[in-house]
């Protein structure tokens, strides 16, 4: 519950422009009640939803994005070109594409905090839902 009062003192500030929101976190994250209370109210701005397609908050983003009838993009590593910096390559694509971003984070979230980092130097806006380790 402070998780989502926190969220609603970071709205989006561009109010009822569609954009292309990247939905990242944890691969540890799985609570979806959680990920639709935070976005819920943004739903009909949401043209696209880009994410990375590992289990935990992208699996997740990827239900969200079907119950509620939005295209989603997804980003897989690509190792075969990439090798072991294949996530790192897929975060910059995923900060490229979108335009907002959202991010579940853990405090030892280092991909997440990783595409944050990324999204941020591009000069978009991004959301971090701070989660704590008894939210597990």
């Amino acid at each position: 519950a402070s998780v989502v009062k926190s969220w609603t003192a970071q709205r989006f500030r561009i109010g009822s422009i569609m954009y292309k929101l990247a939905i990242v976190g944890s691969r540890r994250f799985n609570d979806y009640s959680l990920m639709k209370e935070v976005l819920i109210d943004q739903v009909d701005n949401i043209v696209l939803i880009v994410s990375g397609g590992a289990i935990g908050a992208d699996t997740l983003a990827q239900r969200f994005a079907k119950d509620n009838g939005i295209d989603i993009h997804i980003y897989y590593p690509k190792y075969n070109l990439y090798g072991r910096k294949a996530p790192l390559e897929r975060n910059e694509r995923i900060a490229q594409r979108c335009e907002k971003m959202i991010a579940f984070a853990y405090p030892d979230s280092k991909g997440t905090r990783h595409v944050v980092s990324v999204t941020k130097g591009l000069g978009k806006e991004v959301v971090v839902i701070e989660l704590k380790e008894a939210d597990r």
